[in-house]
This record gives structure tokens, C-alpha cells and sequence, in this order.
């Protein structure tokens, strides 16, 4: 299965059975095909049933300024119904209302079972907890992490494949220069603790991020370069930059440069690139 924000597709690419209707209100009635945004949706396997999964997603919604997000909702998926190609069996329920960034993240319980996943708070450093366990969302919690505030971030929040580390980027509107923020994650109680900031971009926004499958490195992209940031000695060097390569040749909407990062199951990280033409290029990092 997949979605698009607007709708669930099965296997075979077609409609879920109810699967329409996502993210109802904001700016969904403008994108039929997909909404235009960063890390709104995450499948997660529901916890002791291993026919249903989650679906946390969330649109967004013009506040006389910007595009922030006013609440988390939760799709619920029985891929056991529709002869084996699922079916959602509820849809949109509201997790939890606030001024929210673009951006969702989840990493397992220690347990093995339940999950935790993040949202942030726009204009503070408040990091939202989500617990998501057996009898559904058990809690919905709120912790600061003393560190720069996010401003209408479209920040990308990932996890460590151990777990152990959370990281997310905010930036300065004033002067554009970006900082990654680096915390310490119980996977036991879901907390965080001692968070680091570590300035990476000036003048220029991230809009990547992803771990190292060890997570030693952390790997942050604006459109022109990609940064590696060591998060044992904190060190910050650029290896990779964008060579001006445009496809099709001489279409100024199709700049093939550096936009959305995610770590694949191959060990590998994918980097998407900006504007329209879909393209997908991948990275064996180091780490």
C-alpha cells in the first residue's frame, strides 16, 4: 500500500476500498493528486495484529502567512479485508489538535511492539510524543528541548535505526541560516535529552535529512550540497555538491538538485530531487 496524502492505493496501484478521503479541509481540496508536502505520512504495523497498520498523516492550512498543520490524524488499514488488498476500516481520526511543522516521525517502543511517533510545535521547542500502542493512541505528550525554535519548519524529523537518536533542522527567517538539532531518545519512556544544535547552512534551507544505517552520521541536504555531520566529534563536512544538471536539458523547472532524503532498507540513502519531474537519485554514505 501507499498514499499520496489524497488517497491509499493498494497493491495493484488502484483505490483502497474507503481508501479515499484522506486529510480532509486545509489545502487538500486544491491537490486531487497528491499533496505537495514532507514526511506527512508514515504506515506503521498496528501494534499485536499483524493484519492491520496505521496510517499517521496530516495536511496543512493557510494562516493569513504560511502552510502550518493543525493536527495529526490516524487511518486505520485491515489488509486481511477486500480478498487480501485491504480495505480502511476508520479514517481521519484526530490524534491531537495544535499549530504544527510539516513533518511526522516514529521509531518502536523498546517493548518491540508499540511505536512512538513525533509531530513538533510551530514557533517553540516542543517536540510532540505520541504513544501508539495495542489498545490504539494511548498518550499524547509534550516535551521542550531547550533548543532554537522551529518556525513554520518543513523539517523532516528522523530517527536512528537503534533509536537512540532523534534528529530535526530549524532555521533562522531573518538571515535563512539553518541549524540541526540532535537529541537523545529513551525508547522506554519516550523521552528526550540532551539536545545538541549544530549550524550546517547559511543562507541556503535544508530540506533533507537522514541517518547513517549506524546512525554515527547524520547527512543533511539544501539544494546545492550535502552535509555529513559526525555526531561523535560534531564535525561538518560537505561531500556531495550539485553539478548544474537540468532534465530535460534546458527546462528551468527540472534543476536536478537536492531536496528530500530517506534511509532505504538497502542500507542505501535516497535522495529526491526539486520541482515537478519525479527523479531519485541514491548514495552509499559513509556510516
Amino acid at each position: 500500500m501507499a498514499s499520496n496524502g489524497i488517497w491509499i492505493a493498494n497493491s495493484t496501484g488502484d483505490t483502497m476500498m474507503n481508501g479515499g478521503g484522506l486529510n480532509p479541509g486545509g489545502i487538500t481540496p486544491n491537490w486531487q493528486f497528491g499533496l505537495p508536502m514532507t514526511s506527512n505520512n508514515i504506515f506503521l504495523p498496528y501494534p499485536n495484529d499483524t493484519n492491520k497498520f496505521g496510517l499517521f498523516h496530516h495536511t496543512a492550512n493557510f494562516d493569513g502567512y504560511s502552510y502550518p498543520s493543525y493536527e495529526v490524524f490516524l487511518t486505520t488499514i485491515d489488509l486481511a479485508l477486500d480478498n487480501g488488498l485491504g480495505a480502511v476500516i476508520s479514517k481521519n481520526q484526530i490524534v491531537f489538535s495544535d499549530t504544527l511543522n510539516w513533518g511526522l516521525a516514529a521509531c518502536r517502543h523498546s517493548n518491540g511492539i508499540d511505536w512512538w511517533v513525533i509531530s513538533t510545535k510551530h514557533n517553540t521547542d516542543s517536540v510532540f510524543v505520541i504513544s501508539y500502542a495495542s489498545i490504539g493512541i494511548q498518550n499524547v505528550s509534550a516535551q521542550k528541548l531547550n533548543s532554537a525554535k522551529s518556525w513554520y519548519g518543513v523539517i523532516q524529523p528522523t530517527f536512528s535505526n537503534p533509536g537512540d537518536k532523534f534528529a530535526y533542522f530549524v532555521y533562522d527567517s531573518s538571515t535563512v541560516d539553518c541549524t540541526v538539532l540532535i537529541s537523545d531518545f529513551n525508547r522506554c519512556s519516550g523521552s528526550f535529552s540532551n539536545t545538541i544544535s549544530i549550524p550546517v547552512s547559511s543562507g541556503q534551507l535544508i530540506w533533507g535529512l537522514a541517518f547513517s544505517p549506524s546512525g554515527k552520521y547524520v547527512y543533511a541536504c539544501t539544494s546545492s550540497r550535502i552535509f555529513q555531520i559526525d555526531t561523535d566529534n560534531l564535525n561538518v563536512d560537505t561531500v556531495a555538491v550539485y553539478d548544474g544538471f537540468i532534465s530535460p536539458p534546458g527546462d528551468p523547472c527540472c534543476a536536478t538538485s537536492f531536496w528530500n532524503m530517506y534511509l532505504a532498507a538497502n542500507g542505501k540513502i535516497y535522495v529526491t530531487k526539486w520541482k515537478q519531474c519525479a527523479a531519485f537519485n541514491s548514495y552509499k554514505l559513509p556510516g
